[in-house]
């Protein structure tokens, strides 16, 4: 199988050395381990980016947790007087006078 990593690496503000990094894989990927241990974590950062200890230095892990996108579909999108509508759920408020 072959096994396409993205990593997105990116300051957290202005001057600072604080980074956020994002590991993104293929299906099928366990990356439960990587948010249980501080260690597979940085393994798996040093893995997937090609950088070595020497080029970047870890300091305390602030946190770390794992991200799934929900996707909902239908097969059709009316059945009698029932209709699925909208693409995103927007919170709406009208100043009816």
């Amino acid at each position: 199988m072959n096994q396409i990593f993205r990593l997105s690496l990116r300051p957290a503000g202005i001057n600072s050395d604080v980074f956020n990094f994002a590991i993104v894989g293929f299906e099928g990927k366990d990356y439960t381990n990587l948010v249980k241990s501080r260690e597979a974590l940085i393994k798996a950062f040093y893995e997937t980016s090609g950088l070595s200890e020497e080029i970047v230095e870890f300091g305390d892990v602030i946190w770390c947790g794992l991200y799934s996108p929900h996707i909902r579909m239908v097969d059709r999108f009316q059945i009698g007087r029932v209709l699925v509508a909208g693409g995103m759920l927007l919170t709406i408020s009208l100043n009816v006078t």
